[in-house]
């Protein structure tokens, strides 16, 4: 009898040993970084003004967010899979041999909720559920957790944290040699990590902002591998709350674009009006960024304004100074000295008014190498009555 009950409690072992080894390991979630608000980010990029470099003055100012040369989209058909909690997640879905051909397909950009509600009568959503909610956290309120027990009555009491793995597969276009590739998610809510290859690239929240990465060390020719790991809530949902529908993924485009080893990384014009709202006094505010591969050479840096009948005003830049090479890979703000515009320069009809204002005259910003070769040029326009500026999407 005895012989009887330690081979049944043995049998038991193996059993309880396989089962805990196909499933996956237990993890406490106390201190991961989507319940942690002091990390906002792991190996991302600084924030940036709204603009991508183009190879050229002609491609800058034809270029818009969708014909830009140096930009390529990844929106589309993904591969997806859901689980409600974090424990059930394919942990090892980034790996670069891993088998998701039985996995379903999901719309980039899109809120998963409602994609699993397209393909499911209504009523029965297989990608969780929208929440709709005023001033109600709808987790448990223990800042900044979010996995703690809500009351049973509610989603997030079975679905206490969805998690959604999505992986595409992509080729980087050939033209663009040499350079860096950085990958953009214009929208993810609410944290993601990010894999490319195999190779783990970072980490974000902040979900209403962009989160950009630079992937060249882990691309290849041919075809890589996107993987991206999407937490429904995070530390930062205390934040990002207010009278909306709860909707999770990724919401807003993905691409990846190219830039030379030394660029233009963020910048603003301000056209400081003068007290009758007449001249204005322009200067440029900017940040370069450097791989470290650069040759460090002789820079010029050039503002040409466009009015709104596509005319360049004063048929030259009007800024055009020289530039001393970073330091850093992410080097401080520099300002350009201040050159007047006059309103009588442009016309009585041409020039910034109330009914005409600055927001409709573009710019186009290029850094040039010695021996007039462009590094890249960035097209965007005017924001007036501010310090910063919003740029069409273009390079």
């Amino acid at each position: 009898m005895l012989k009887h009950m330690i081979r049944l409690f043995l049998i038991g072992s193996v059993v309880r040993l396989v089962l805990a080894t196909n499933a996956a390991p237990f993890q406490d979630y106390r201190n991961a970084d989507w319940q942690n608000p002091l990390v906002l980010g792991v190996n991302k990029l600084p924030p940036r003004n709204t603009a991508w470099p183009c190879p050229d003055a002609a491609s800058a100012w034809k270029s818009n967010y969708d014909t830009s040369p140096w930009m390529h989209s990844l929106n589309g058909q993904w591969s997806f899979h859901w689980e409600p909690n974090p424990q059930t997640r394919p942990d090892n879905f980034y790996e670069i041999n891993f088998d998701a051909s039985k996995w379903d397909k999901i719309a980039v950009p899109g809120n998963w909720e409602l994609e699993g509600q397209r393909n499911q009568l209504v009523g029965q959503p297989n990608y969780g559920v929208p929440i709709y909610t005023n001033y109600v956290y709808p987790f448990a309120m223990h800042p900044p957790r979010v996995m703690d027990d809500p009351p049973k009555n509610w989603t997030s009491y079975s679905q206490r944290n969805p998690v959604g793995s999505y992986l595409r597969d992509f080729e980087v276009p050939g033209a663009w040699h040499g350079g860096r590739t950085i990958l953009h998610f214009a929208g993810v809510s609410s944290a993601m990590y990010v894999w490319v290859n195999g190779h783990k690239v970072g980490y974000s929240v902040d979900s209403r902002a962009p989160a950009e990465f630079d992937i060249t060390e882990y691309l290849h020719p041919g075809s890589n591998r996107l993987a991206v790991e999407v937490y429904r809530f995070s530390a930062s949902s205390y934040m990002e709350d207010q009278d909306m529908w709860r909707l999770s993924g990724i919401f807003r485009d993905v691409f990846i674009y190219h830039t030379p080893d030394l660029s233009l990384w963020d910048f603003y014009v301000d056209p400081a009006l003068d007290n009758v709202y007449r001249d204005a006094t322009v200067t440029l505010h900017y940040t370069l960024r450097s791989s470290g591969l650069a040759a460090a050479q002789r820079l010029r840096i050039r503002v040409s304004l466009r009015s709104p009948d596509l005319t360049i005003v004063g048929g030259k830049p009007l800024i055009d100074e020289p530039v001393a090479p970073p330091v850093t890979a992410i080097d401080v703000e520099r300002v350009t000295a201040g050159v007047q515009v006059k309103a009588c320069c442009y016309g009585r009809r041409k020039r910034p008014t109330s009914m005409t204002p600055w927001s409709s005259w573009s710019r186009m910003v290029s850094p040039l190498k010695r021996g007039g070769l462009m590094l890249a040029s960035a097209k965007s326009r005017f924001t007036t009555g501010s310090t910063s500026s919003t740029a069409a999407p273009s390079r």
